[in-house]
Formats: C-alpha cells, structure tokens, sequence
C-alpha cells in the first residue's frame, strides 16, 4: 500500500495532512505533504514500507532535498 495524491492521512502528532503530490526518484518515493488545518505546514518525506506499515521519514540531507524539489518543480 503506498500514499496516493490528494490522500489525507493522519500521522503521529495527530495532525490530518494532504498528500500533495508523489515522486518516485532513485527508486525512492517521496511524498509532499501539508497540513488541512492552519497554521499551514509543509513537509517533503520519503516513504519507506516495513511490512503492512508505511513510514514516513523528513528528508533532512541538504543535497538530496534540493534535488528532490526541483523535481517536484519540474512536475508543475
């Protein structure tokens, strides 16, 4: 099961967030996500699957979210 656009989810801060838009790069995915509920924030995480589970982990490397956005720039 993975994460689809326009999906809400809730994650562990029990915050509901929309998933944006999905990229698969370097046979990763990663997810772009913003909150339905002000104060609006967004955060970019790559979606890792542990057995029945999906994880979700910020992508903190300076590097690797630089390309990952201007990926998801070249999509628009």
């Amino acid at each position: 099961m993975k994460l689809e656009n326009n999906e809400i989810i809730t994650l562990s801060d029990n915050k509901d967030y929309a998933v944006l838009k999905t990229i698969q790069y370097n046979e990763n995915s990663y997810i772009y996500l913003m909150t339905i509920s002000k104060p609006t924030q967004m955060f970019l995480v790559k979606e890792e699957i542990i057995g029945d589970e999906i994880v979700l982990n910020p992508v903190v490397d300076k590097d690797e979210l630089n390309t990952v956005i201007s990926l998801f720039e070249e999509e628009n």
